[in-house]
């Protein structure tokens, strides 16, 4: 091995020799080897995991490009001194609750999941988990997705014809024409609209919208030619590189008659919110629309005509989505579908999943 060598004497106070192993060895007859007057930074060897020497000795120190770690070889193998972490960046939408069900005249449309969105780090060879929150059924609130310990609550549900209130959630849930709406959660979701009570002879009746991401419910109208609300929209991202919205609240029910032949049910918010039932006076019922799968999007209210007991849209289920450059990601990963959208891999969850950093 080719050495440079500090001794104790004139002689070998400094010595070089050299060989053909392509090995170099410092050795110093004191046993220190002083760079305190350096005020800069020892750069130690940086390469892959495939790139670590095939006989490594004990006390080797190396950087890990493969794991973005600082690493050292103790015994029989390398160990982990200080690992690194990786940006990414996240979507992650709870479930929708479903619409009101009626017993009389409107239900209120369901809230939207809660969306939250963002970056994080990752510590790399840490495994995280993602669970995908479900849609309501009519009358229920949405379930919670969580990750990266993060929890986006699931929507409010809209309010029962019958006299129960709408439910707070990530959104909350739209009243029925006979309450006022859920509040929903701060940086999640919105309020639902109120409801809306003619309680004279056209016999109009509107119900609140749910709550979306980024709006409202709207309330519902007391012109006899208004609508019931509509659902608050949804949050719009990019994160997966086309535009993709979620969390759109489900719309109000309405039911009219008398000379208010032209008011209407309330409309599905933009992110896969469903619309409210429409029923009249002297005709059948009409259940709310169902909010669309993985969108988070809230259930639409039902209508009670002369006869029937409507149901509610049930809500839509949530999704998880997060972005890592893809120079930094793993490919370790469990139930996602993975794309890309430029110099970024996508993981999307529309079920619950893992990734490994």
């Amino acid at each position: 091995m080719s050495t440079i060598s500090a001794g104790n004497t004139t002689t070998t106070a400094i010595t070089q020799t050299a060989d053909a192993t392509g090995n170099l060895i410092f050795t110093a007859v004191s046993q220190i080897v002083d760079m305190s007057s350096v005020t800069g930074a020892v750069v130690v060897p940086v390469g892959t995991t495939a790139q670590r020497p095939a006989s490594a000795t004990n006390g080797a120190i190396r950087f890990n490009t493969s794991t973005n770690a600082l690493e050292t070889y103790a015994g029989s193998s390398w160990q982990v001194l200080k690992q690194g972490s990786v940006a990414v960046s996240y979507v992650i939408v709870a479930g929708g609750a479903g619409g009101g069900s009626t017993v009389d005249r409107t239900g209120g449309g369901g809230g939207a999941g809660g969306v939250l969105y963002g970056t994080a780090g990752l510590t790399i060879g840490t495994t995280y988990s993602f669970v995908v929150g479900g849609g309501g059924a009519a009358n229920s609130n949405g379930t919670s997705s969580t990750g990266l310990s993060l929890t986006a609550l699931g929507g409010g549900a809209g309010a029962n014809g019958g006299g129960t209130s709408a439910q707070s959630g990530g959104s909350g849930g739209g009243g029925s024409h006979a309450n006022t709406g859920a509040a929903g959660t701060s940086g999640q979701g919105s309020a639902g609209g109120n409801g809306y009570n003619s309680g004279d002879v056209n016999l109009q009746f509107g119900a609140g919208g749910g709550g979306g991401a980024t709006a409202v419910g709207g309330t519902a109208s007391s012109s006899t030619s208004g609508n019931a609300g509509n659902g608050g929209a949804g949050y719009t991202t990019t994160i997966a590189g086309g535009s993709a919205t979620y969390g759109g609240g489900g719309g109000g029910s309405a039911q009219y008659g008398g000379s208010a032949t032209g008011y209407t049910a309330g409309s599905g918010g933009s992110g896969g919110g469903g619309a409210g039932g429409r029923a009249s006076t002297s005709g059948g019922s009409s259940n709310g629309t169902a909010g669309t799968t993985n969108t988070g999007g809230g259930g639409g209210g039902a209508a009670q005509g002369s006869s029937g007991t409507p149901t509610g849209g049930s809500g839509g289920s949530g999704i998880v989505i997060i972005s890592i450059a893809t120079a930094t990601y793993s490919g370790t990963y469990a139930n996602a579908t993975v794309t890309t959208n430029g110099s970024n891999t996508i993981l999307t969850y529309t079920t619950s999943g893992t990734y490994t950093a």
